[in-house]
């Protein structure tokens, strides 16, 4: 249940804008626990129409809790096994994130690791969170598979797969075969996935741009214009980072996992910290 009385800011939100704010909170439930950093996007934007296009982004929003996030990577881990073909005996798993941070796509590994647990012979040794070690632990004729939550662009996966082959042909070793394992991945990516695995996915949700693939005509029109004025409330550098207009490349992401540092890919007005103005604000969503 929805607390009838929403925090306020100093200035209470017009009557309209609250009403908007309060019908999204009962209609979806996650932003119930971030009421406030809802509310306050009704003064970041200024304009009606990016206040507006805030909440129907919000309200198409593919957010996933822990538990439903584990749940589905699971069932994809024991799908792959029969779609693809797996054994303990012809593959292995790998981060598709950078091994010397942390990130979403170790917990991913470690999720699939567990429910392929109990299948056959897996154990920790097929499961890599270091590109580097799996491409020199593969063997001729086996699988490789490139595991993460989300992929956006296409692009870290084009260089894990090339840096991959160059080893493998350095090795000498010249049959063999990619594959992805994502939960979500945004249409805009799939040409480069093709590129790397070919037909060789399992992938949970396809996701298309929040504004770009929603709208058309003169709607879209409207609607870039009034994130790009949205945008222009937050501040182009905080801490030492910058942001990127529509999120990284232009990705234009609707999508994270609760308790995990939101991809860059999503529009920067949910998730960055300060206003132009050098105050800080509450976000919709975390990105660490």
């Amino acid at each position: 249940m929805v607390n009838a009385s929403i925090a306020r800011n100093s200035t209470p939100l017009p009557r309209d804008r609250f009403v908007k704010v309060t019908e999204l909170l009962f209609a979806k439930s996650w932003l119930q626990t971030r009421h406030s950093a809802v509310e306050e996007l009704g003064f970041t934007c200024v304009s009606d129409e990016s206040f507006d296009l805030a909440v129907d982004l919000l309200t198409r929003f593919h957010f996933f809790s822990l538990q439903d996030a584990q749940s589905q990577i699971s069932a994809l881990a024991i799908n792959s096994v029969a779609q693809l073909g797996l054994t303990p005996a012809n593959a292995i798993f790998v981060c598709l994130s950078d091994p010397k941070r942390v990130n979403s796509s170790q917990t991913v590994l470690n999720w699939i690791k567990n429910s392929l647990a109990g299948v056959d012979d897996w154990d920790k040794s097929h499961f890599h969170t270091s590109v580097g070690e799996a491409a020199y632990d593969l063997q001729e004729g086996e699988t490789l598979v490139f595991a993460d939550d989300f992929v956006g662009t296409g692009h870290t996966l084009e260089e894990k797969s090339k840096y991959v082959r160059k080893v493998l042909a350095a090795r000498g070793i010249a049959n063999y075969r990619f594959c992805l394992l994502a939960l979500a991945v945004m249409q805009a990516a799939t040409g480069p996935i093709q590129q790397c695995v070919g037909t060789h996915q399992v992938i949970g949700h396809m996701l298309q741009r929040g504004i770009t693939d929603h709208y058309t005509g003169s709607s879209l029109v409207q609607a870039t214009q009034a994130m790009k004025d949205a945008e222009l409330m937050l501040s182009p550098k905080y801490r030492g980072k910058t942001w990127e207009s529509f999120g990284y490349k232009a990705s234009e992401t609707l999508y994270a996992i609760d308790a995990t540092s939101t991809p860059d890919n999503v529009f920067p007005l949910f998730w960055w910290r300060q206003l132009a103005n050098g105050s800080s604000r509450q976000t919709v969503l975390v990105r660490a």
